[in-house]
């Protein structure tokens, strides 16, 4: 029995080393993967707060946490995008937030991604914003409100939540169908 055991550790030993020597394989995870299994952990993370958590306990102030939670899992769909395309010397590294939003734009054709997808992303990118610069946020009947130092206000629904929820979840799916193949 130890034999084989010493046998079988061998041969995954040999296997492994060819696949690192010739470039196939790496002990390292790659960026862009651990940015796509992030993403889908808080994904599951704010599906889960939206269709069982909140139904459940009933108070509307969840709404902001899944909403960054949505915002955190689009982030890093963009940074696994980023990150494989720099990879592949398809576009140059930046440090600048705006530009590397322009940079996803040029490469999201390559994904399959819509016009009416970059859009939604960067209305959530402008909430989330909004949101981090707010004086004030509160509950108002089924609306998670975003008080803003002029006096306007952006309200989020539910609904909102869920067509969020939606697009981070085709953006999964069509980001690792070309980065996991």
């Amino acid at each position: 029995m130890r034999v084989i055991f010493s046998t079988i550790n061998l041969l995954y030993i040999k296997v492994h080393y060819f696949l690192k020597v010739k470039g196939i394989m790496s002990l390292k995870t790659e960026d862009h993967i651990k940015n796509l299994q992030e993403a889908e952990k808080n994904l599951r993370s704010a599906d889960h707060m939206i269709y069982v958590t909140l139904p459940l306990i009933k108070e509307n102030k969840l709404i902001g946490n899944i909403l960054e939670q949505i915002h955190k899992a689009i982030i890093l769909l963009i940074s696994a995008v980023l990150n494989y395309e720099i990879k592949f010397k398809n576009i140059e590294p930046s440090k600048s937030p705006k530009k590397n939003l322009e940079n996803f734009k040029e490469v999201s054709e390559k994904y399959s991604i819509t016009d009416s997808e970059i859009y939604s992303i960067e209305q959530l990118l402008f909430l989330m914003q909004k949101k981090k610069a707010s004086t004030m946020e509160f509950v108002r009947k089924e609306k998670f409100v975003i008080m803003l130092e002029n006096a306007s206000y952006h309200p989020i629904t539910i609904q909102h939540l869920k067509s969020y929820i939606m697009l981070a979840k085709s953006l999964l799916g069509k980001v690792r169908g070309v980065l996991v193949g």
